[in-house]
């Protein structure tokens, strides 16, 4: 980039010096602000994002020192898997700690959904259901209880390979026998 070298008069040049003074700031950041100044007109040009910058995440479900409502209590309670009815139970759990002021003799929740595993204890019906992964289902077997239990859909399907063709009804009836 090349040097502009601009003649400065003796009254610019004093006034330049008062206000470094004044401001702390270099002649030449003066200048450019001065020149920002006049010339409106033209865009700063957008900052590139670094690795120092984040981007603002969504904060997650039970983050916080509170909860705001209800409705994000019952939010929270159903993500986490507290059995139904959940509407009474978020109630009764917001209803308890908005009481309290949100918090644990004088410290406040960092994450108020983590108060969640406190209340399962003392209340063994809200343990959240733990999550079963499904494993996959083998044609033959699934074949071998449609000929058992449901003659009509081994008739339907004996032919079939793939298990991806079977209507999600009969799967759902066979996982669930």
């Amino acid at each position: 980039m090349k040097r502009l070298e601009v003649r400065i008069s003796e009254h610019v040049d004093a006034r330049l010096e008062q206000m470094k003074l004044m401001f702390g700031m270099e002649r030449q950041q003066i200048l450019l602000a001065a020149f920002a100044q006049y010339m409106p007109d033209i865009q700063p040009a957008p900052k590139r994002k670094t690795s120092t910058q984040k981007d603002k995440e969504k904060p997650n479900l039970g983050s916080g020192t509170h909860a705001k409502n209800v409705e994000e209590v019952i939010a929270y309670f159903r993500h986490r898997g507290v059995p139904e009815p959940v509407e009474p139970k978020a109630q009764l759990f917001f209803e308890h700690y908005q009481s309290i002021g949100w918090k644990s003799g004088r410290n406040t929740f960092k994450h108020w959904g983590l108060r969640l595993k406190n209340w399962t204890t003392k209340h063994p019906d809200w343990e959240p259901k733990p999550k079963t992964e499904k494993k996959p289902i083998k044609m033959s077997a699934f074949l071998k209880w449609a000929k058992e239990f449901r003659p009509p859909v081994y008739e339907k399907y004996r032919q079939t390979e793939s298990i991806s063709e079977v209507d999600e009804y009969y799967i759902d009836e066979y996982t669930n026998r």
